[in-house]
């Protein structure tokens, strides 16, 4: 069975917003979808508009590789944005 959520992420000024954390069951992948209105950016918990993963307004992220589906994701964007995630 699939797992749904939602978030929203914090400001650039609060820090990044973790999206996925690891599992004991390790995910078979992981789709993350921005439905914001501006880019946010994805990477490790120090992720920045500087050196994240840029997914634009209405984009998506597709980790298929369990070692990538199963690691920690953090989120960051100039301002608050809804990210939603599926994953199995």
């Amino acid at each position: 069975m699939a797992d749904w959520g939602h978030f929203t992420t914090s400001a650039t000024s609060s820090g990044a917003a973790s999206v996925l954390m690891p599992q004991a069951t390790p995910r078979e992948f992981a789709l993350i979808y921005n439905n914001g209105t501006g880019p946010t950016y994805f990477g490790a918990s120090n992720v920045s508009t500087s050196n994240g993963f840029v997914v634009a307004a209405s984009g998506s992220l597709v980790l298929t590789t369990p070692g990538m589906a199963n690691a920690a994701l953090y989120a960051i964007a100039p301002t608050a944005r809804t990210i939603h995630v599926l994953s199995k």
